[in-house]
């Protein structure tokens, strides 16, 4: 059995271990190819790598995806900038407020990746950062909103899309076309 030290060493290099970790999942064989996906662009942050989930409500996308790999980037490129986007921003806050109380305050994340700190400054819904090398950095290090949110400004090395339609605009022929 791995001690705590050597759960934590492990997830900082292997996203399956960081799930189980930090995010206290058993994960599932349908959750197979996710996390390999989620472990590729880990491995290869500017590999400009695209991947698209799609899978039935309850399978896990929006905690594997959403929040436990953003988290998990986050704290191995704390000096990038990512984007969170959702069909509104009532759920992408949602998100982000899971990633904040993780990077912030779980014991497990804080042994992963202990030199991650939030900032105080700017720590909020629709944006936060952690404490960075660059003071000069203007763009925070996480953006969340709704899909019509305006993201092309804040340089964004990451984007990760969670629920792009609602359920409203799925059941709409035309709205889903226009989504793909």
């Amino acid at each position: 059995m791995a001690t705590v030290s050597e759960r934590a060493k492990n997830s900082r290099r292997r996203f399956a271990d960081f799930c189980s970790f930090v995010g206290d999942l058993r994960l599932a064989p349908h959750q197979t190819d996710m996390i390999d996906a989620c472990q590729d662009i880990g491995d290869n942050p500017t590999g400009g790598q695209k991947y698209v989930v799609v899978m039935p409500p309850g399978f896990g996308k929006s905690t594997i995806v959403a929040i436990l790999m953003n988290a998990w980037l986050i704290g191995k490129n704390p000096s990038k900038h990512f984007g969170l986007l959702s069909y509104g921003n009532k759920p992408a806050y949602a998100r982000s407020r899971a990633l904040r109380k993780l990077i912030k305050s779980d014991q497990a994340y804080r042994l992963t990746f202990p030199k991650i700190e939030h900032d105080p400054t700017n720590w909020g819904a629709g944006e936060f950062s952690v404490l960075r090398e660059s003071s000069g950095d203007i763009f925070p290090t996480m953006l969340c909103g709704g899909t019509r949110s305006a993201v092309v400004s804040y340089r964004l090395n990451f984007l990760t899309m969670d629920d792009s339609i609602d359920q409203k605009q799925a059941a709409n022929t035309d709205q889903l076309l226009k989504a793909w």
